[in-house]
């Protein structure tokens, strides 16, 4: 059995690596864009997805396949995918519209809206260094917004928001998943939102999906690439709470910008990059914060178990 020590090393370190992945994701739909359309994207985007899920379910459950798939129909499911498709769709279609930069650093209040939807959704309590740590969050993405809103339409900014609220939800509902039954596993509502947001942009596409080689190629590479970033995510929760997770996001705007440079697209705009700053002291602040958090906890532990008697 592991400490709280213990759970929380392995949880943060899970959700960071799983993020350090997930940091390729803007390049890799922006070297996909550039000869195809966003609905044919979004499609290949999601089939590659889709099907990269769906084989490790055929190899390790073929047996018990079924069983697995008849859970993917109920509530918790359902909404999970309905989330993280939502999340996915949004956050692919706004990068596209405008600035990766911007809608990367935008997507990265997720942490903050979680922490929220944990205290609203799952009554805890919010500590005071939190709402701290969402102050300067959102006072970073305000520059974000004071800098932008005249180099692209509202819509990409409120789809960005909209993929952050999703990836909130989305986490929130996997740790009341892992609260009722820890060894759940949500890989089949990743796999069933992945084929009905692929069904969706076929059907906005008007059945026109045909793309080139170079083009499916990147397709195929994020195919790879989100699903170990979202499973990496999911799987943290079971070890820390959605918001502590999702703190990790906060990577994102400081490395994720500097890919789609190095891939020949736009340079991050100069307030984008000061509010990537603020975003990543919120992050040090947080971590800081839950370090001595955990000491608190573990202390008492600790003293108890000294005075008891041998």
């Amino acid at each position: 059995m592991l400490s709280r020590w213990g759970q929380a090393g392995l949880g943060f370190l899970i959700a960071g690596s799983g993020q350090l992945i997930g940091t390729f994701d803007a390049a890799f739909v922006r070297l996909a864009s550039t000869s195809s359309q966003i609905w044919v994207v979004i499609f290949w985007r999601f089939i590659s997805i889709g099907v990269l899920l769906t084989l490790p379910l055929l190899c390790v459950h073929r047996r018990d396949l079924c069983g697995l798939l008849s859970k993917a129909g109920d509530t918790f499911s359902i909404a999970a995918a309905a989330s993280i498709g939502a999340c996915q769709l949004s956050y692919t279609a706004s990068i596209q519209m405008m600035a990766a930069a911007n809608t990367i650093v935008i997507f990265a209040t997720c942490p903050i809206l979680t922490a929220l939807m944990s205290r609203f959704v799952l009554a805890e309590p919010v500590p005071r260094q939190v709402i701290f740590v969402a102050l300067i969050a959102f006072l970073s993405v305000f520059l974000i917004f004071c800098s932008g809103l005249r180099a692209a339409s509202a819509a990409a900014y409120f789809l960005a928001l909209v993929a952050a609220l999703s990836m909130a939800s989305y986490s929130t509902i996997c740790y009341q998943v892992s609260l009722k039954d820890p060894t759940r596993s949500m890989m089949p509502a990743l796999a069933l939102a992945a084929f009905s947001s692929a069904t969706i942009a076929l059907i906005a596409s008007k059945g026109d999906v045909a793309v080139e080689w170079e083009a499916f190629g990147w397709s195929v590479a994020q195919g790879l690439e989100v699903p170990l970033w979202i499973g990496a995510l999911t799987v943290s929760t079971n070890f820390i709470k959605p918001a502590e997770a999702n703190m990790v996001l906060f990577l994102d705007p400081i490395i994720a910008p500097v890919w789609v440079w190095m891939a020949g697209f736009e340079e991050p705009p100069k307030y984008t990059m000061i509010g990537a700053v603020g975003l990543a002291c919120a992050l040090l602040l947080h971590g800081r914060w839950t370090i001595l958090r955990i000491a608190e906890e573990e202390q008492p532990r600790e003293l108890s178990t000294s005075l008891s008697p041998a």
